[in-house]
């Protein structure tokens, strides 16, 4: 059996226009010469095989009547030295340059294009016609007219058809990552660029059914090489509602435009257009309930209930803008059941909707480390991780992909099947948490990210089941809500003094080194802590306060206790590396030492210099800098009255710490006064005084200069 050569297939696949020009086959001695390599011309268009273009049945196909073709104009438009490759690429850019002012809604269809197409390639590819006045018969270019479009022409009809663009994860200077998403300008999806590949296929093979797996991978490729590239929208103000367009900042609402808005993914809601009235509800004791009211009443046992539900309208407001870089995580904590960080967190999830992908659910524990390659592909289209139940009592070690995900530097996604691509996350992050944190990375890196929020209330017994099943998801009540957090102005979030308390606990807490710190960083008597003698004492406090810890190494511990310092208002460190004398700093007998039960001469303690922690000595001078000085360190006094003094009464807590603040005891009353013994604090008296005595030498410059400006005015 003889196989036919490409050359010989392609004369009998061609189309009728052909044969009907040729009835008899004759053709020039170099026709359909093909070209043993694979590159037909300089521009590096290869020509599939017959195989890729299909067979006679599913190629052959009647001229439209309604087109006409002037051969001669052909004829004196192309040079007859242009190759068949050039002949392609112009009927194709001359066919969609036609068509270039055309909304893709009003193109032809997908067939008719194919046939119109193919059958304007056919007449580019006549080099000349022979023979007399109506015997003329075509004389085609080396490797004839193609049987069926070829796989960049395919793949350049799509990408007019459907807006294809490259999405480029990783910035527009990584073209490695880059991944083909078509527009959607009807459904559910109305407004994205949707990355399918699977729905992409059935796209290409509406222009031709009968594409094989090699040319069809061969289109996809093509596609990457001629479609623009482009990056998920950064604009920081624009919003993707259901049907509109929200713009942050001029508070208006348009429609998508796919040449401005690349959005994979959109809220489930849209935003009205004039302020609503807000919804009422009826509980079934039938009592009325509205969003706003039960909200501030979550935090209703805090001091500062108002602030933090502010707190709260804002981080709602974060999860809708992706836009924003926030550098922050929110927290949702409570100890307690039913205290309505989850519920609130499930009404999140319904301004995205279910299944949208708008919103995914990664918990802590998912990533990084074994078992989680897959687990942060929903990143791709999510712009918020709304998470409601994490794992009590899980150690995370692996957060390097969280931190990032926060800040939004580069993530490697890891794809079933598909090679992995890295991706700025544009978005934030809500974790509901029934612990505090318990971390490898006790760094300040990762604790500057962390927004703690508390939930101090329980519900247990008390709770109305339709606010989460029915209220929550009402559309007024969402339609509420979004227009509330897309009016603020805010491009962060604030931190009340509850959201900052919560958070130092949840540090002190993760890291052994900074509840030794902050537990006696009061009670030193020197003025330089050298790191040995610290270290000495930190093991030594460990061992009491914490049994079954493990021993810590020096260097690890420096290193915590620098972060534990770095905004301390009573020490400093100038870095670990400076050496400072001892003079003036260490005088007399440090009572840590005895009280831990530390050797004098176990950390080199007669040398003159050593490297460690100052005591703060320098003071403000201005008069306001000094007054708000003056009030922390009275605040300060009054927490070491209840926490170190155990002062019961309210009213007697000033008072007590008055004159403790003046480095006396306090004879308490006897209901409600000091329930613990009153540890002399020298150095911290020696401090307040300081602070008092450089506000009365403030003020008093400031009242001479008053004098000496009022006298030259007068004379």
């Amino acid at each position: 059996m003889t196989l036919t050569t490409d050359a010989e297939r392609d004369k009998e696949v061609q189309p009728n226009l052909v044969r009907a020009a040729n009835p008899e086959g004759r053709t020039s001695a170099n026709d359909h010469a093909l070209p043993t390599s694979s590159s037909l011309t300089e521009n590096g268009y290869e020509r599939p095989t017959s195989d890729e273009e299909g067979s006679i049945a599913d190629t052959e196909f009647a001229p439209d009547p309604n087109v006409e073709f002037d051969k001669n104009s052909w004829l004196d438009e192309l040079p007859q030295q242009w190759s068949r490759a050039e002949r392609i690429h112009h009927a194709t850019e001359r066919y969609l340059g036609g068509l270039a002012g055309l909304d893709p809604t009003a193109l032809p269809a997908k067939l008719t294009s194919n046939s119109e197409l193919l059958v304007r390639t056919t007449m580019a590819c006549i080099r000349e016609w022979y023979g007399e006045d109506g015997k003329q018969r075509p004389v085609y270019v080396p490797g004839g007219a193609p049987a069926a479009l070829t796989a960049w022409q395919l793949a350049k009809l799509a990408a007019r058809w459907h807006r294809i663009r490259r999405i480029a994860h990783a910035g527009l200077g990584d073209t490695t990552l880059d991944e083909l998403s078509f527009y959607q300008p009807t459904g559910a999806n109305r407004g994205l660029f949707v990355s399918d590949e699977s729905a992409l296929r059935a796209l290409i093979l509406g222009f031709d059914q009968d594409v094989s797996d090699p040319k069809m991978r061969e289109i996809i490729g093509k596609l990457y090489d001629i479609v623009p590239r482009v990056e998920k929208t950064s604009d920081r103000d624009a919003i993707p509602c259901k049907s509109r367009v929200f713009d942050f900042k001029t508070k208006t609402q348009r429609d998508y435009d796919p040449d401005v808005d690349v959005f994979t993914s959109k809220l489930a809601v849209d935003c009205p257009r004039t302020e609503p009235e807000e919804p009422m509800r009826f509980l079934s004791d039938r009592s009325p309930w509205q969003f706003s009211d039960w909200l501030l009443d979550l935090f209703e046992p805090l001091d500062d209930a108002e602030n933090v539900a502010n707190t709260v309208w804002e981080i709602i407001s974060a999860s809708v803008r992706p836009g924003v870089r926030w550098n922050k995580m929110a927290f949702f904590y409570s100890t307690l059941g039913e205290s309505g960080k989850g519920t609130l967190v499930e009404m999140i999830q319904h301004l995205f909707g279910e299944g949208s992908g708008a919103y995914c659910s990664i918990p802590l524990d998912q990533w990084g480390g074994p078992g989680n390659d897959f687990k942060l592909e929903p990143l791709l289209t999510a712009f918020a991780v709304l998470v409601d139940e994490n794992n009590v009592g899980e150690h995370l070690t692996f957060l390097a992909n969280l931190k990032a995900a926060v800040t939004g530097d580069r993530i490697p996604i890891n794809r079933k099947g598909r090679r992995v691509i890295t991706i700025r996350f544009r978005g934030f992050i809500v974790q509901c948490v029934n612990a505090l944190l318990s971390t490898k990375d006790k760094s300040s890196s990762f604790s500057r990210r962390q927004l703690f929020v508390p939930f101090p209330k329980s519900f247990t017994g008390a709770a109305f089941p339709e606010i989460k099943e029915t209220f929550l998801s009402d559309k007024k009540v969402l339609e509420y809500v979004l227009w509330r957090v897309l009016h603020m102005t805010h491009y962060t979030l604030s931190e009340p003094k509850s959201c900052r308390d919560l958070k130092e606990e949840a540090q002190i807490r993760n890291d052994l080194v900074r509840e030794f710190w902050v537990e006696l960083r009061e009670q030193f008597a020197w003025d330089l802590l050298p790191f040995p003698f610290l270290h000495h004492l930190f093991e030594a406090w460990r061992v009491r306060e914490n049994p079954g810890s493990k021993p810590m190494g020096r260097q690890t511990f420096n290193d915590r206790l620098m972060e534990a310092v770095r905004n301390d208002q009573l020490w400093f460190s100038d870095g670990r590396d400076r050496v400072i004398n001892r003079a003036q700093r260490m005088l007399g007998e440090e009572p840590m030492l005895q009280e831990y039960g530390v050797p004098s001469d176990a950390w080199n303690n007669k040398a003159t210099t050593y490297k460690g922690l100052q005591r703060r000595t320098s003071l403000p001078g201005g008069i306001q800098e000094l007054t708000d000085l003056q009030a922390r360190d009275n605040t300060d006094w009054e927490r070491r009255a209840v926490e170190d003094d155990g002062v019961v009464d309210p009213a007697h807590v000033g008072d007590h710490a008055r004159i403790r603040r003046m480095g006396s005891s306090c004879a308490c009353p006897p209901r409600g006064g000091a329930t613990r013994p009153q540890q002399t604090l020298t150095a911290v008296v020696n401090r307040s005084l300081a602070i008092d005595l450089a506000l009365v030498n403030a003020q008093a410059d400031a009242d001479a200069r008053a004098k000496a400006a009022a006298l030259v005015d007068a004379s």
